[in-house]
């Protein structure tokens, strides 16, 4: 009620004092209308009568309804005046960040909420973003860290759990991952992505039915959830389960076509099934038709040719695997093998001495 009364007296008013302006300029940006509220703020600003606090607000509030229009250059710009204006608002930061992570600017991002943290050390939202970005960015301890330290100010709120389990778990501690994943359930029985992520701790852990039923519990709540159905077949065929797991991989490229991980462990599934090879190398042909680069598929195609006794081709997508990822070691090996079992004596040596150099590479 308050929006409409605010808005219609600004449609009425010729002119409002600046502190009017700036509220419902705001209020069109909580509404979603940036368009409607660029004029309001701009004349707010022009006033010359907002304080330093004020011009803050507005400049912010700007930052918010450019990024609504999709200008987020602009939006940084406003954000970064507002940080200028008044240092002392958390805000700026929080949307500075945000805007570069939309934009998948991640390690900008990393830096507004960095610079954030270290002027609002106790501020959840800070934290709470800095450590997601920290995940996407694969710097997993600090991740840890920062969404540790979010915990302790949001104990309760899921979708931060979710997160802090993640990070735990990509550190290694699937076990602490799983409490805190199962504490997030018991908020929120419905969320699907804290479900699978509970079910990907458990996998982790070595539970491998509580695992299994936990994406099965997920895919109930989102038929359409493409990485769960993904890595409820990841742990069917480590499992030894090559039927099931082809059915899972299936469902996943059923709701996500483009998902080229899981049509590469469909066609090693596949391979893996009597009678299946020609079916397992139309889909990993097709994977590396998609992406050149996707070294493991040319591995995989390489295996297939190989159990179909087709030596000369096995070794052709092998050599093709090891030019996509000529630091890899155990590849290089392989391709010795299948130069060893051609006879071909001379091109095995030199595939193996590029084995050693990897190995060394890695160490």
């Amino acid at each position: 009620m308050r929006t409409l009364l605010l808005l219609a007296t600004l449609a009425a008013a010729p002119a409002l004092d600046a502190d009017t302006l700036l509220s419902a300029g705001e209020l069109y940006v909580k509404n979603g209308d940036g368009k409607k509220a660029i004029p309001v703020l701009e004349k707010a600003l022009k006033a010359g009568t907002l304080d330093a606090a004020g011009q803050g607000r507005a400049l912010t509030a700007l930052g918010v309804a450019r990024s609504q229009l999709g200008d987020n250059d602009a939006a940084v710009a406003h954000f970064e005046e507002a940080i200028a204006k008044n240092p002392a608002d958390e805000k700026p930061y929080l949307m500075l960040g945000m805007t570069y992570d939309i934009t998948d600017r991640y390690e900008e991002a990393r830096k507004a909420y960095r610079r954030g943290v270290e002027k609002f050390p106790k501020s959840g939202s800070l934290l709470r973003e800095l450590g997601a970005t920290e995940l996407l960015l694969g710097d997993a301890a600090a991740a840890v860290e920062h969404l540790g330290a979010a915990m302790k100010r949001q104990a309760e709120d899921p979708e931060l759990m979710r997160d802090y389990g993640a990070a735990l778990l990509a550190v290694g501690r699937a076990e602490d991952a799983v409490k805190v994943l199962q504490d997030a359930r018991g908020l929120d029985s419905e969320n699907a992505q804290v479900v699978f992520t509970l079910a990907d701790a458990l996998a982790k852990a070595g539970r491998v039915q509580p695992a299994l039923e936990a994406y099965d519990d997920a895919i109930n709540l989102d038929r359409n959830h493409a990485p769960a159905h993904f890595h409820k077949g990841l742990l069917l065929a480590k499992k030894g389960d090559a039927a099931g797991a082809v059915a899972s991989y299936r469902a996943a490229l059923k709701a996500d076509p483009g998902l080229l991980r899981a049509r590469a462990a469909l066609g090693v599934a596949l391979s893996r099934l009597e009678g299946k090879e020609d079916e397992a190398l139309q889909v990993l042909r097709a994977v590396v038709e998609k992406d050149p680069s996707f070294a493991e598929a040319h591995a995989q195609i390489a295996a297939v040719l190989e159990k179909k006794g087709d030596l000369p081709g096995a070794e052709q997508a092998m050599t093709a695997a090891v030019s996509r990822r000529e630091g890899d070691a155990r590849l290089w090996r392989e391709l010795a093998r299948l130069q060893e079992k051609r006879g071909r004596k001379k091109e095995a040596e030199a595939s193996l001495k590029a084995a050693q150099k990897a190995e060394r590479g890695q160490q």
